[in-house]
């Protein structure tokens, strides 16, 4: 496992390292020297022909600069084809240059993977963005809020990176105006996702406990398996939820039919570490959204959801449909958005205060585009799987709405598609842990989230309901380039000896939440302030009451010793005065970790 630690890079005194510029290539940049990778540079004379400062090919309202960068890509180049420079660091990131921006114009959409790199070899980060037109300038942002209190020396840019293992792409891409920011906006927002009247951060779990050889996309009870004859399944479950610091659990399948209230008392214990539950419901994608009878057909099964409901405490809110958005060209459909916000309503008129949203993908530019459309609609519950890091999703979604967010879905697999085996534990663990410490991270703008999902479930894949298969779609991102859908359980699942339940045994994953979420949130160690002087740096990081913290410091990142020992947390944040007078001239590196 990762060992939790904040690492805050020094230059020589006075600082002067602590700065960099905004890249302009007309009075900044335009004199740097460039290193190529991956592009075939080898085949030529002089690879300095696959880049230049040129003029802008396209001057426009978003990018009118007169100079731009002008990068090559030869056909036949690698995925992951290249530059890099050393003359723009040293600097450390912190909350005042976190958000980068660079104009983009490409012939081909995909990633532009922005890449941060120090001296140490200990840094070594990729923040992807994709941009969304093409053969036109447009302003991509990427959040390097990952990177806080890291020193970095390399600024490494990849143009366009396919996501699948061969380049289909060439020719020449132009990059411009590289700005750096704190990316706050400029009057505060709240997006507190308020829950009996107090700001709550949702610590949830995907749970459809669906048993070895089921089929609930066709078979009873169709995933809804929160009733009293399905019992056993929850009471195994519930414990264990509870258990690993989860405080929410967001279910699949709810008939408007059923009790279910044996479910949701074993959820509330009477109050007792209670897990809250968001309700929910499928949505056929493949509705017609003009017609008044269909959406009042659905409008009438969420009503009855919600009188059913009554008042339990263990509700928290309510989820219209799963990804509905992604089939039948519905986002892109006003009607199917003007759907939601009446099925909504419907809802609402049997209760006021129920807290809705609806479960969609990692659209965000729809978001933007409907947010305003969608009174009814409280929150935004957005599914996204980005890979490693969720990268700039927030700085996106804090652009597109003002509403409350939190991930309905978030993670990764456990199938490794490429070596067709299962990842390292660890690995899994690890990711998963880092996903959580940037929604951490980001509290200001996510009310948090439901990493997916409790237990695998054997039916997903291509195979049949009695075998765990490897299949699904591919997902840009993930280390496989590929999402395997019965592989995403904390808990492993095998069929018991002798029947009776299916045998649950934890993975690494588990633990990793378990750890970060015992006892409520565990903030990640993050620099929120950062004052030098001539000869001493005060340090502010987020920590927790009554925890103990070691501040270290090194000259090589190889050797460290102690300079203050058993740091006591003081509350939210702690602050500390460090004496740099005896540094040495070339520099020190100090470390903030968890004792």
């Amino acid at each position: 496992m990762k060992l939790t630690s904040l690492l805050i890079a020094l230059t020589a005194l006075p600082f002067t390292g602590w700065t960099q510029s905004d890249v302009d290539f007309e009075t900044v940049g335009q004199d740097f020297t460039w290193k190529v990778f991956g592009n075939l540079e080898d085949d030529l004379p002089d690879e300095t022909v696959l880049w230049d400062v040129v003029d802008n090919p396209d001057s426009s309202e978003v990018n009118p600069s007169g100079r731009v960068m002008r990068f090559t890509i030869q056909s036949g180049a690698t995925v992951y084809a290249g530059m890099f420079t050393d003359d723009l660091g040293p600097f450390m990131f912190t909350n005042d240059n976190k958000i980068v921006t660079i104009a983009v114009r490409k012939g081909f959409t995909d990633d532009f993977d922005l890449k941060w790199e120090n001296a140490g070899g200990t840094v070594a980060e990729d923040i992807k963005v994709t941009n969304t037109v093409t053969d036109e300038w447009e302003i991509l942002t990427f959040d390097c809020s990952i990177l806080l209190g890291q020193l970095v020396t390399r600024m490494v840019i990849i143009p366009d990176f396919p996501k699948g293992a061969r380049r289909s792409n060439s020719g020449d891409v132009w990059f411009d105006s590289i700005t750096f920011s704190s990316g706050e906006v400029t009057e505060p927002i709240n997006r507190d996702f308020i829950v009996a009247g107090e700001p709550f951060s949702m610590r949830g779990v995907c749970y459809q406990p669906t048993p070895i050889g089921a089929n609930p996309a066709f078979d009873p009870p169709f995933g809804d398996y929160y009733t009293n004859s399905y019992s056993s399944l929850y009471e195994r479950d519930i414990p264990l939820i509870r258990a690993m610091g989860a405080n929410t659990i967001r279910i699949y399948g709810w008939s408007d039919q059923n009790n279910h209230d044996g479910f949701l008392d074993a959820c509330y214990n009477g109050g007792v570490d209670p897990i809250y539950v968001l309700i929910n419901r499928y949505i056929d994608p493949n509705t017609n959204w003009s017609s008044n009878s269909a959406v009042s057909s659905i409008s009438t099964q969420f009503a009855k959801i919600e009188t059913r409901l009554g008042d339990h405490p263990a509700v928290i809110g309510m989820l219209l449909g799963n990804e509905a958005n992604i089939k039948n060209g519905n986002e892109d459909n006003p009607a199917f958005w003007t759907a939601l916000n009446t099925i909504s309503a419907a809802v609402k008129a049997v209760n006021p205060d129920r807290l809705v949203s609806v479960a969609i993908t990692d659209a965000i530019p729809k978001i933007a585009e409907f947010d305003d459309n969608l009174p009814n609609i409280d929150f935004w519950s957005i599914q996204s799987y980005r890979g490693l890091t969720l990268g700039n999703f927030f700085n996106q979604y804090a652009a597109a709405s003002d509403k409350p967010m939190i991930l309905s879905e978030f993670g990764i697999d456990n199938w490794n598609a490429a070596d067709s085996v299962p990842y390292p534990g660890d690995f899994v663990a690890d990711t998963v842990s880092d996903l959580w410490r940037e929604i951490e991270a980001n509290d200001s703008i996510i009310a948090g989230g439901c990493v997916f999902e409790f237990a695998d479930e054997w039916w997903k894949g291509q195979g049949t309901v009695l075998q765990h298969d490897s299949g699904g779609f591919v997902q840009g991102g993930f280390p496989d380039g590929f999402s395997n859908e019965e592989w995403y359980g904390l808990f492993e699942v095998t069929p018991a000896q002798g029947g009776g339940l299916d045998t649950l045994t934890p993975r690494a994953a588990y633990t990793a939440i378990q750890t970060l979420w015992v006892g409520g949130p565990v903030g990640p160690l993050k620099i929120t302030d950062i004052q030098p002087s001539s000869d001493a740096l005060r340090i502010t990081w987020r920590s927790q009451q009554g925890s103990l913290y070691n501040i270290e410091q090194s000259t090589d990142l190889n050797v460290w010793q102690v300079l203050q020992q058993n740091v006591l947390g003081e509350g939210a944040t702690t602050s500390l005065d460090i004496d740099l007078s005896a540094s040495v001239s070339d520099g020190i590196f100090l470390r903030v970790k968890n004792n």
